[in-house]
């Protein structure tokens, strides 16, 4: 799938896809459209950010 394909699903620009991508947290509900398009847990999309929340 292209950055334009995905922005298109996801409801965003390509812009905010390559900030996506680039390490920044996109806003909450961004997040739950990542999880209906990819069929995955924001957790597993995003473990950069759940990695603050990980007992060490």
């Amino acid at each position: 799938m292209t950055r334009k394909q995905l922005a298109e699903k996801l409801g965003i620009s390509v812009a905010y896809i390559r900030k996506i991508e680039d390490g920044y947290i996109p806003r909450p509900y961004i997040i739950a459209r990542y999880q209906t398009v990819f069929n995955r847990s924001a957790r597993e999309l995003f473990p950069d950010y759940f990695a603050v929340f990980d007992d060490k």
